[in-house]
């Protein structure tokens, strides 16, 4: 590798890194789940026993947050970050493998699409998983494949759909090796290290809770306006011009590689990766970032598409989505932007939710729904001094047992429309608060 090389692929690392460090506070970001992984580490450090965060369980993240859980939160977030600039590095240095394009700006459009810039600033687990499987995709086409799979055995730790990625990593390796023989042979060793290592991380939770770890819960509908953190409505919108405008008028110097296109060997490969996170995000459409894993092997399959300039062009309409967003009303805050407004606005509500408890309430069990994580995280005092319990739901047999056991219980006004009836009806009152709303 050049120096020049070397110089732009370590300024692409620290533009990455210095430009998420401005949205690492407050607290662990909008996302419940993001509260709830620091909770599982907060629990596992200190009572020894390990709860996961939410199903089938992040066991990587959970286990390396437990040593470090009570540290503040720039630094936890800080980490994610650090692991988005190592998935932009790696998928930098696989475009220049690959050779189509520009390492730098596809690096670019990677690292500052609104989802990802957004999961790079809490302690989410998207942006961990998807530094290990560029890692792990980066020395696969290098042939590495023993190494290639162990990082992959650990982005399936991080995240559990991470293993779906074998099976397209397989079929690289079979674009790679022309012998059938030798394939079959690295196919099957690569495959082995990958459930090997997932087995090890999630076979303790298994011995914990069994089949109930896989239960998720399907269904639901997208959300066209989360769908637009993909790329912000600016940046999808020119990215499909300049795609048009790239194969439909190629300009004389680009000719050749407009009719070349994708590299026929990865390709095909690369649009299976796209197909089969499409399919898994629309069995479970909840979060855009279940997407993530699929936006590096897209940007690579458009790259080769697309005229260099009008590549840096729609990298740039991009990076502004992520401040400043076009809807067909007119212009709003971007998806970065709006997410750390709502931020600060959940640290607020949750602090003053926890001054007005420590003052006014006592023996209570307060239904808290998405404030349960950060309330138990903030106010964990409040248990003690208080006895106070912040319970995210509560069902027909535990509220009368409550009852019956002394506690008031309240619920939060803000969350009214996400209970059942019988928590109103019945068992519970709304909690006095001066501001109900968040």
């Amino acid at each position: 590798m050049k120096r020049r090389e070397l110089i732009s692929f370590a300024a692409l690392f620290a533009i990455v890194f210095a430009s998420r460090l401005p949205f690492l506070s407050p607290g662990f970001g909008t996302d419940e789940d993001a509260w709830w992984t620091i909770k599982a580490a907060r629990d596992l450090a200190t009572t020894g026993a390990y709860h996961y965060s939410r199903k089938p369980g992040f066991p990587v993240l959970e286990y390396v947050y437990s040593w470090i859980w009570d540290k503040n939160p720039v630094i936890l977030n800080g980490i994610t970050a650090l692991f988005s600039a190592v998935a932009v590095l790696f998928f930098a240095l696989s475009v220049r493998k690959h050779r189509i394009g520009s390492p730098f700006w596809a690096g670019l459009m990677l690292a500052f699409s609104p989802v990802v810039y957004i999961a790079s600033t809490t302690t989410m687990d998207y942006m961990w998983a998807m530094a290990f499987i560029m890692v792990s995709y980066y020395l696969l086409i290098n042939r590495r494949y023993m190494l290639s799979a162990l990082f992959l055995g650990i982005a399936t730790g991080c995240r559990i759909t991470s293993a779906v990625m074998m099976f397209p990593f397989i079929i690289t390796i079979l674009a790679i090796e022309k012998e059938k023989k030798h394939w079959i042979y690295q196919s099957l060793i690569f495959a082995s290290i990958v459930l090997i290592v997932g087995v090890i991380f999630y076979y303790p939770i298994y011995t914990i809770y069994n089949k109930e770890m896989f239960k998720f819960p399907l269904g639901g509908r997208p959300i066209p306006k989360e769908l637009s953190q993909l790329f912000g409505n600016l940046g999808f919108t020119a990215i499909l011009l300049s795609i048009f405008i790239s194969v439909i008028i190629p300009q004389k110097n680009n000719h050749k590689r407009i009719t070349e296109k994708v590299p026929k060997k990865y390709g095909k490969i690369w649009l299976m990766i796209v197909i089969i996170y499409t399919i898994l995000y629309l069995d479970m459409p909840h979060e855009p970032g279940y997407l993530i894993p699929a936006l590096p092997f897209a940007i690579m399959f458009i790259l080769p598409l697309t005229n260099k300039n009008l590549f840096k062009l729609a990298t740039l309409c991009v990076i502004v989505s992520s401040f400043v967003d076009i809807y067909p009303n007119g212009i709003s805050d971007g998806h970065l932007l709006v997410d750390h407004k709502n931020r600060v606005k959940t640290i607020s509500y949750t602090n003053k939710l926890i001054k007005y408890c420590k003052n006014n309430i006592q023996n209570a069990v307060i239904i808290t729904n998405y404030y349960t994580a950060p309330l138990d995280i903030l106010g964990s005092n409040l248990a003690k001094t208080k006895k106070i319990i912040f319970k995210y739901k509560l069902t027909s047999e535990q509220a009368p047992l409550f009852k019956s056991t002394g506690y008031t219980i309240y619920y939060l006004p803000s969350i009214k429309s996400n209970l059942k009836s019988y928590q109103l009806d019945k068992f519970s009152r709304p909690l006095p608060l001066p501001q109900s709303k968040n």
